[in-house]
């Protein structure tokens, strides 16, 4: 059964459910961390397997987070992964500057 990258990343750190799977890989060295579409990730019950990421992963990093919207869940994992973030927002209804 292939596995989801949040699922191989995962299992790294647990060599008794993924023996083989991602031997060598480490998350140690990570200098860019990409978040997207973190609401549909958050609403597929990835939350643990995020936090368990973010627990090893190195904290002077870049981390970008991308979300269609803005919900609590959302909010709570930009507080624990971004340090002085910035937002960028679109308009309402797909109505963008012309």
């Amino acid at each position: 059964m292939p596995l989801t990258t949040l699922q191989a990343l995962t299992h790294t750190y647990h060599p008794h459910t993924c023996n083989s799977c991602l031997q060598g890989f480490s998350l140690r060295s990570l200098k860019h961390l990409v978040l997207d579409e973190a609401d549909k990730l958050l609403d597929m019950d990835f939350e643990a397997e995020i936090d368990q990421i973010l627990k090893v992963i190195p904290q002077e990093r870049r981390t970008q987070l991308f979300s269609a919207t803005m919900t609590s869940k959302v909010q709570k994992l930009q507080r624990a992964c971004l340090v002085k973030p910035v937002k960028v927002g679109g308009q309402v209804g797909g109505q963008g500057a012309h």
